[in-house]
């Protein structure tokens, strides 16, 4: 009975054992049921909090180490704001040669087009844009307190209307400079009663060069990486501007006067020999053809380490940097350079969030770098009395020093002076290109003409005077009246 009994109650436990085994199980079941439904349930919020993000496209035509350090700022923006603001933005790399064609072929078809929400572009499509309504001013979407901290000049160039409207919004730009040969010009200085100040003015140059030619036994002193840029540089210097925005309407002015200065330097030098032209600033300077250049900050690794010197030898290349010359050391103004962004309408909300980038992006502290990869200045003025740019400063001394000099002077004449660039208009690109053709073409032609003559055994001075005539400029001068009749 005793072992009846055991067995009775050894099978109800076990059984009771086997059902409570049986409900952990079903429970432990259930249980890896509802993790795993709440796993999937984050993982459909963390795709429709992806899903929900707007994305912002940015077309843009950085290259190199440049390139990289954007796409580090923007990968920053989209882990920080953007994340906040339910907002990513997409870079997009195409050459200005593509986004120039697609563009335009997106204006000219007139037809609904799936436009970038920003783009890189030239003041020539920006004006374009403006006037088919497809973009949107800066004005409209930051305050003006925001807008202080820009460079008013980098933002003039996008106020087709000679009002507050900026339809170009400048990222960074560069700024010519005057570069001089300082070991040609210590053994020139030695020799000559000259000032190293003469570099600041057209009118000093043309002095200097003078007395180079003199010495030098016939050889150019400068040459100009940009005529294109003197040309419009010059007449802002002088006034009137030859292109002016105002009354929401592009002014072409051919005032005689100004005009007449612009050629007496170019044609003039030129023709006397006194300005070499050439598209090789880099081994004009290594083979002693020219003293200095007005152009292009550099880094070092794009200048020759020596030159050739006036006595056929070879010297160390050292190079010091100057300010854009001007009409009059007063009145310093300097050309600026560079495209910028445009935001196309794509609403409020849309656009409101391009502007909050693009503005972020510009105060950002690494926007010096970015910057400076290029040789350029950042827009925002008041990003260079940050301490994290003085210390950049610092060690671009210490790895670049004549990287650092172009740069330095550069900034210094935009932070006390005046850039400028002539607005855009329609056919702007054409306009400027055959403007400055005309120039070198009738230089070019003028200098071969002297050179002729003295073959023939004209002298010097006669074969300039017989071509440097006032019956030259009148035929440039009736031409760039032509010119500008067509626009």
């Amino acid at each position: 009975m005793q072992w009846e009994a055991w067995q009775s109650c050894f099978a109800r436990d076990f059984l009771e054992g086997i059902s409570l085994i049986k409900r952990k199980r079903v429970f432990s079941i259930l249980l890896g049921c509802l993790l795993a439904f709440g796993l999937l349930m984050q993982t459909g919020c963390d795709e429709s909090t992806e899903q929900e993000l707007t994305e912002i496209c940015f077309w843009h035509s950085y290259t190199d180490n440049q390139q990289a350090v954007f796409q580090m700022l923007t990968d920053t923006y989209n882990s920080t704001e953007g994340k906040k603001r339910g907002v990513r933005v997409v870079l997009v790399y195409k050459t200005p040669a593509e986004i120039e064609s697609e563009l335009t072929a997106a204006f000219d078809a007139g037809e609904e087009y799936d436009y970038p929400e920003i783009s890189i572009v030239t003041s020539e499509l920006a004006y374009q844009a403006m006037c088919r309504s497809l973009i949107v001013n800066a004005e409209e979407y930051l305050s003006g307190a925001e807008l202080a901290g820009y460079f008013i000049d980098f933002l003039n160039e996008g106020r087709f209307t000679g009002k507050e409207e900026t339809y170009i919004f400048p990222i960074s730009k560069t700024s010519d400079i005057t570069i001089v040969n300082d070991s040609m010009w210590r053994y020139f200085y030695d020799d000559n009663n000259v000032d190293i100040q003469q570099w600041l003015t057209w009118e000093g140059i043309t002095s200097l060069a003078e007395q180079y030619y003199e010495w030098s036994g016939g050889r150019a002193m400068v040459a100009l990486e940009s005529v294109q840029d003197y040309i419009f540089t010059y007449s802002a210097q002088q006034l009137p501007a030859i292109v002016q925005a105002a009354n929401h309407e592009i002014k072409i002015n051919t005032n005689r006067d100004m005009l007449r200065k612009i050629w007496d330097f170019y044609y003039g030098g030129v023709v006397r020999g006194y300005i070499l032209q050439t598209d090789d600033i880099c081994q004009a300077l290594a083979d002693g053809d020219i003293m200095g250049y007005v152009g292009t900050p550099r880094d070092s690794s794009y200048f020759p380490r020596q030159f050739r010197n006036n006595t056929g030898g070879l010297s160390t290349l050292l190079l010091s940097s100057m300010s854009y010359p001007s009409v009059n050391a007063s009145r310093n103004i300097a050309p600026q350079k560079g495209n910028g962004a445009s935001v196309f309408d794509h609403g409020d909300q849309i656009n409101r969030e391009c502007y909050y980038f693009l503005h972020w992006l510009c105060s950002s502290e690494s926007i010096v770098g970015f910057s400076a990869e290029n040789s350029e200045i950042s827009s925002y003025a008041e990003i260079y009395e940050e301490p994290v740019t003085k210390d950049y400063m610092k060690k671009l001394l210490l790895y670049d020093s004549v990287k650092y000099g172009m740069l330095t002077v550069s900034i210094d004449q935009t932070l006390h002076g005046s850039t400028y660039a002539p607005t855009g208009f329609i056919g702007y690109n054409s306009f400027c290109e055959e403007l400055t053709a005309s120039l070198v073409d009738a230089a070019a032609q003028g200098r071969a003409e002297v050179v002729a003559l003295c073959e023939e055994g004209v002298p010097y001075e006669s074969a300039v005077e017989r071509t440097d005539r006032s019956a030259a400029f009148e035929a440039w001068y009736q031409s760039v009246v032509n010119l500008a009749s067509k626009y």
